[in-house]
This record gives C-alpha cells, sequence and structure tokens, in this order.
C-alpha cells in the first residue's frame, strides 16, 4: 500500500508540473513560446501574431531577424503582381499591419529590402540593410500611413500602376466626361471608379476625389487621390467643408441624371465648360425659335457642349416613366462673360408650350421622341 500510495503521488506530481508548463506557455503566447532555432540560419523562426494575441510594437519590430532575412530567397520581380497584389503601398513598398505574420514581413523586406509597419501608435519604414546586417528604422506620420487601410482597394492598384510596379495588364482609359465635379476635379463613385476612370482622371486633372461604395459613414468615405509631378501619390482625408460640398453635389447630380439624362446632368454639374472665344457672336446673336437645338435625354454630351458653345440655349424633351413628355430649357446665364458656363435648367412655362405648340402645329419645327 505504501509503494501504491507514493505512485499515486508521483501521478499527480507529474500532471499538475505539465498543466502548469502548458499554462505557462500559453501566458507566453504562440508569438513567444514559438521561437525554436531554424536550422538554416540559427536565428529563431518567426513567431506569428494571432487575432487573440498582441503585442507592442517595438516588440513585433524587434522579433524582425536579419539573419533570417538574409537566408530568405528574393523572388523574380515578374511575381510580385501576384504575390503583393493584394497588399497596399507607402513610400514604394509594401505597408503592414502588426497584426501581419512576421514570416510575410521578412519576406517583403528580403522583396523590397524596405517596408513600412504600423501599429495602434506607432508607424515605422524599416530598411534592411544586408551588408551590415541590420535593420535601419524611420518613423512616420500614422495618419498618413493609416489613410492607405481606409481607401477602396482599386486605389492601393492604381498606386502600383502610375508608379510602375509590375503589372499584368496595364489599362487602357475610359472617359470621365460625364461624372460630377467638385472644386474643379472630378468625383469618382462606383460605377465610374475602375482603374481606367482613375488612370484618366490621374492622366488629365492631376487628381480626383473618390466615394468609397463600401460603408454607410461618408465622412471616411471620401479621399482626394493626387499625383504630384515629382512625387508619390498621395491620398488626403477630404475635410468636413470638402465633404458637404461633394455631398450636395452628388445629390444634384443624381436628381438630375433621373430627370434630364446623365449627360445633361454632367454638363450642370460636371467639368467646367470654358467658352470658345471664336464662337461668342454666334452665342450672342438671337435665333429663331424654329432654330433653337432640340435633344432628347439620349442625346450625346458632345451636342450638349456644341448647342452650347454655337448657341447659348437648348431645349430638352425627356420622356417620363408614365410615358409622358417633360420639356426643359437649357441656357447659360451668364453669355457675356469669359468664365465658365453657368447654366441653369427649368420647365416649359405656358407660353413655352403655346409657342412650340404653334410651331409644331405649322410643321415649323419636328419634335424629338
Amino acid at each position: 500500500m505504501k509503494h501504491l500510495h507514493i505512485l499515486s503521488f508521483s501521478l499527480v506530481t507529474i500532471i499538475l508540473g505539465i498543466l502548469l508548463s502548458s499554462q505557462y506557455c500559453a501566458a507566453l503566447g504562440p508569438e513567444i513560446s514559438s521561437s525554436s532555432v531554424t536550422p538554416s540560419t540559427g536565428a529563431p523562426r518567426p513567431p506569428g501574431p494571432s487575432s487573440e494575441q498582441r503585442i507592442s510594437f517595438n516588440a513585433y519590430i524587434r522579433l524582425l531577424h536579419p539573419e533570417r532575412i538574409k537566408g530568405l530567397e528574393r523572388h523574380d520581380p515578374d511575381d510580385f503582381n501576384e504575390m503583393y497584389r493584394d497588399v497596399p503601398f507607402y513610400d514604394y513598398a509594401p505597408l503592414f499591419r502588426t497584426s501581419t505574420q512576421l514570416s510575410v514581413v521578412e519576406q517583403a523586406l528580403r522583396d523590397y529590402r524596405k517596408v513600412t509597419v504600423v501599429g495602434d501608435r506607432d508607424a515605422q519604414t524599416l530598411v534592411y540593410d544586408e551588408r551590415n546586417g541590420q535593420i535601419r528604422h524611420y518613423p512616420k506620420d500614422i495618419r498618413a500611413v493609416r489613410l492607405r487601410f481606409e481607401v477602396d482597394p482599386k486605389i492601393h492598384t492604381l498606386y502600383k500602376t502610375v508608379h510602375n510596379f509590375p503589372l499584368e495588364v496595364v489599362p487602357g482609359r475610359k472617359s470621365i466626361q460625364d461624372v460630377p465635379y467638385a472644386d474643379d476635379l472630378p468625383i469618382l463613385t462606383s460605377g465610374r471608379d475602375d482603374l481606367a476612370h482613375m488612370m484618366e482622371a490621374i492622366d488629365t486633372r492631376g487628381a480626383f476625389y473618390h466615394v468609397r461604395p463600401d460603408t454607410n459613414d461618408i465622412q471616411h468615405d471620401i479621399h482626394l487621390i493626387e499625383l504630384p509631378e515629382q512625387g508619390e501619390l498621395q491620398i488626403k482625408k477630404a475635410g468636413q467643408r470638402r465633404v458637404t460640398q461633394i455631398q450636395d453635389t452628388l445629390t444634384h447630380f443624381n436628381t438630375a441624371t433621373r430627370n434630364l439624362g446623365r449627360n445633361v446632368a454632367a454638363v450642370l454639374y460636371g467639368k467646367p465648360i470654358i467658352p470658345n472665344a471664336s464662337l461668342r457672336q454666334s452665342r450672342l446673336e438671337r435665333i429663331q425659335l424654329s432654330q433653337y437645338p432640340r435633344f432628347t435625354e439620349h442625346t450625346t454630351y458632345r451636342n450638349i457642349v456644341n448647342a452650347l458653345q454655337n448657341h447659348g440655349k437648348f431645349r430638352l424633351y425627356v420622356t417620363g416613366e408614365d410615358g409622358r413628355m417633360k420639356k426643359y430649357k437649357i441656357k447659360v446665364d451668364n453669355l457675356d462673360e469669359n468664365a465658365a458656363f453657368k447654366i441653369k435648367a427649368e420647365r416649359f412655362g405656358i407660353r413655352d408650350k403655346l409657342e412650340e405648340g404653334v410651331l409644331s402645329a405649322l410643321g415649323k419645327i419636328r419634335l424629338p421622341g
């Protein structure tokens, strides 16, 4: 019995020891407890931060190991597009959070020799110095870095395109003549914000506003995307005054699109139309009612602009959902000025309807539609 008692006590002691040991390792977390030695480099294996365990920014940075990076194979740049397709970039290199697996960050340091890492309150650009076996640290403005995670993923693709990072296919360009404008810059929204539209905006205007479609908070939704003549693609959050202006513009633009057609809406709330000086006299001359340009809501943007440049006015005929035709007068309000056109749309009054009715009955005009 004495031997049985001693054996039972020993088993209990062993079990308690195992339990205490496992709890101690769990307290250290998977990042620390997995730091065994990698045979090829003699450096600790890169720990992997998990969603359940967070470590400090400085601790995360210290865990990046130059010797381990040196032992990694640098990938062919032709493969970077696939490997870093969904990774945002900052300062011409990949950008990561401290929740990213360290092995991923170390591979990026091997491939690009530079990355930026952002935590809750800190951001640093890290440069891998292979010759001296060091990782150099350069603090960054965390607000500017964090903005990269707020924008639509298409902006990251745009960044890589304008800065000549390898892409499988470089897109063509798509017209942005029928989009709304604010502060003389295009506003790209869902349906007019693919890479080809963005490239057209950058090529022709140097900047644009982007409204991200997948959030209800428009304050965090609108960003100014700008490419200076010399330098990196800039991302800035729109201020409250600009947000209000863009909200108002989009509201008016969408209403005009429903009532008048998208191309007329673009003339009213889109790119400013600069008057052609050689056509000034033509715009100021009075023309007979029968000679007014007349269009439906399906007319082209070019037709509309030509009518305004030549005559300063036209008439629009829109077929509503009920099948009834609605008639509008579109005209330039500041014909005597050299500034961009101020254009307004008005519904026909009683006199307008009577005059057109008489001309139509006499065969002097043919109403479109």
